[in-house]
């Protein structure tokens, strides 16, 4: 099992916020990587998490393989740019620096915190349970996930995600797993923000769950997703590719389960 030490941390935060993290925030690369979008160009979250990826590896080792670089040690991409939509206050500093109050009754936490610093344990715990054939885990930058428990090790899978049970109403904002009600541990279908009546009209045959932005991919589900994002799987074009529009969830996401 990898040791959080190992782990490599990959920010995507506003361009100001990204050329400035590592002095400011003290993100020492290679173990932190910021960068942003390239400006002009909309690649979405799908195009966005390529580009960040390959970002990382052509600045923290350029003399390794891209796969090479994959297997080295597990990833930790943070999507702390976009729109902050959820987070206006905190659109250019970026949403990861979301200052954070201490919680009552709890230890090892610090006035100056922000949501990062209370989210990498959190994803740091998760790839713990990770199955070892996991290279990248994606996690929204404006979301702090409090899991009371998981299971002892996460299942082997090509894509693993967590999902919440939620009502309809609170599921219609988000992606959306269903799961068939005669066999829950097989996923179906995902739906990227469903209406509440369709899903409370496919709740008599499945249970849902709604999607909390927390992805572990393997290195074949990182391989379609380059591809969605239009690469033609020569790996020597990887040291210059460039990454079209792709989306991570209305894409990539409505393409999972059986």
């Amino acid at each position: 099992m990898p040791s959080p030490d190992q782990n490599q941390y990959l920010l995507s935060l506003p361009p100001a916020a990204a050329a400035a993290a590592a002095r400011l925030e003290n993100l020492p690369p290679p173990r932190w990587h910021a960068d942003c979008d390239p400006r002009g160009r909309r690649l979405g979250s799908g195009g966005g998490t390529v580009h960040l990826l390959l970002s990382a590896w052509r600045a923290t080792a350029p003399r390794q393989s891209f796969r090479q670089w994959l297997r080295e040690s597990r990833k930790i991409m943070i999507h702390g740019g976009g729109q902050s939509r959820r987070q206006p206050a905190y659109a250019t500093v970026g949403k990861p620096f979301t200052p954070m109050p201490v919680w009552r009754w709890t230890t090892g936490q610090r006035l100056d915190q922000n949501l990062l610093d209370l989210q990498l344990s959190v994803l740091d715990r998760v790839c713990e349970q990770a199955p070892a054939n996991s290279r990248l885990l994606v996690a929204s930058g404006d979301v702090l996930l409090r899991l009371a428990a998981l299971p002892p090790r996460l299942p082997q899978a090509d894509i693993v995600a967590l999902g919440l049970w939620v009502s309809p109403e609170q599921a219609r904002n988000f992606g959306v797993f269903f799961c068939p009600r005669q066999n829950p541990m097989e996923l179906a279908f995902f739906r990227q923000k469903p209406t509440a009546e369709e899903i409370r009209d496919l709740s008599s045959q499945y249970l849902f769950m709604v999607d909390t932005g927390l992805w572990l991919l393997g290195e074949s589900a990182i391989e379609s997703l380059l591809r969605g994002c239009g690469w033609s799987g020569a790996p020597a074009e990887l040291e210059t590719f460039e990454p079209g529009y792709y989306e991570m969830y209305q894409d990539f996401g409505l393409g999972l389960g059986t």
